[in-house]
């Protein structure tokens, strides 16, 4: 009885410490998801036969992922490269013992999790404030990179805002959560990742929609003069950063239409797109094999069918483009079924079912979190880096648990109501 007190408790820590490392100290968050996943290993496996059947359907997901996902090392020739990418697609299978065992053993700490999320988001604005204006980086970096920084800063800020909009918070606890979300934002504006920057619009209409039988005729109404007013107010004061960042993208558009070969951020994203759909063609079933991006890239060059523009990288910057290159058809659809589209529906379909504030919580932010990793993957390859992997599972195992042991009244494990 003792021993499970103690592994619940550390447990508990470690997805409690996760957002307040994760993306300002290197190999931390990929620590405490090795330490979960040895950790469930052991424990997890008894989590399995409470689990309902969502639930089931999603993790059972994850494992067709990775088997589908694996098939394109039939025709992978460089193996050294391709097993790199092993670990990735590892994680996802390491999804399955942890959840069970968070299922399983843990109880509810929203409040909890919440606030290391605010204080996660705080600490990347300081870190990103102290890179930018006394280390004169250009733009903020991180523990990892720019890309990764202003992903995780503009992800941490939207759950923030759904915990402000679905919580029974005190005053305090929502004053805390709005100063939190305006330093991750102000983070991600340093870091000038542009991509972060889309999932403002794209969420926006999706929240909309879910609170659509919330809102009545006068709220409709004040939604859109806060909308038309904000659109009014940006196209008159536009923060020095983010006008720099977009002023900077039209440059390199423009730069990529008069000579594709140049080597801009977005010319070199354009030109891995273009090749990967090549690649594609050639390979449409199972892709040219992981890892193989970057020899093939090197063959079209030579073979003037490409241009020589960062031809050492094995990745396309986009999970689309990649999947499509290097998995084929097969792997871009369990891509978007098993990665996006099954665990999405977990979250949306039970919004309009749950009516307790924790249980909207888990839903409205499971439907944000995986919304963000959708939006983040049109314009960056975030499979083949750790740090997001790490912060899918983790927000997966978080929120689908908080949400689905809640209905689960009739398990030991159960999630009693927050409040």
């Amino acid at each position: 009885m003792q021993f499970d007190k103690l592994l619940k408790q550390s447990i508990l820590i470690l997805i409690l410490l996760f957002p307040l490392v994760t993306a300002s100290v290197k190999h931390s968050g990929t620590i405490i998801y090795v330490l979960l996943f040895l950790l469930s290993l052991v424990f997890g496996w008894r989590g399995w036969k409470i689990l309902l059947p969502w639930e089931k359907r999603v993790l059972t997901g994850l494992l067709i992922f990775f088997c589908l996902s694996i098939l394109s090392y039939l025709n992978t020739e460089n193996f050294r490269e391709g097993i790199k990418h092993f670990e990735n697609f590892i994680r996802f299978i390491a999804i399955i013992p942890i959840y069970c065992m968070v299922r399983y053993y843990t109880k509810p700490a929203t409040e909890a999790f919440i606030l290391s999320i605010g204080i996660g988001a705080i600490i990347l604005g300081a870190q990103a404030w102290y890179e930018v204006y006394i280390l004169n980086y250009s733009a903020a970096d991180g523990a990892y990179h720019k890309i990764v920084l202003g992903d995780t800063a503009i992800l941490f800020s939207a759950i923030l805002i759904a915990a402000v909009f679905t919580l029974k918070l005190k005053k305090w606890q929502i004053i805390i959560c709005i100063v939190a979300a305006c330093a991750g934002i102000y983070a991600s504006v340093l870091s000038l990742t542009r991509g972060a920057w889309l999932l403002v619009p794209i969420l926006v209409p999706i929240w909309l929609w879910m609170y659509r039988h919330s809102i009545n005729a006068k709220g409709w109404a004040v939604i859109g003069l806060v909308l038309l007013t904000s659109v009014g107010v940006g196209s008159i004061w536009q923060p020095g950063k983010i006008k720099s960042a977009f002023n900077s993208g039209m440059r390199d558009l423009q730069a990529y239409q008069k000579n594709p070969a140049l080597g801009t951020s977005w010319g070199i994203r354009l030109n891995l797109w273009r090749d990967s759909v090549t690649i594609f063609k050639e390979h449409p079933v199972l892709g040219t094999g992981i890892g193989d991006l970057s020899i093939d890239r090197q063959r079209l060059a030579k073979e003037g069918l490409a241009n020589k523009v960062y031809l050492e990288g094995d990745q396309a910057h986009s999970i689309y483009f990649q999947a499509l290159a290097t998995r084929g058809m097969v792997g871009f659809i369990a891509l978007v079924v098993f990665i996006l589209m099954l665990p999405f529906l977990l979250f949306y379909s039970h919004w309009d079912k749950v009516t307790e504030h924790a249980q909207r919580f888990y839903a409205l932010g499971g439907v944000t979190f995986i919304t963000a990793f959708a939006v983040f993957g049109l314009s960056e390859g975030w499979l083949t880096r750790n740090p997001f992997v790490n912060l899918y599972a983790m927000f997966f195992i978080v929120f689908a648990s908080g949400l689905m042991s809640s209905i689960n009244h009739k398990t030991q494990s159960s999630f009693p109501a927050d409040g």
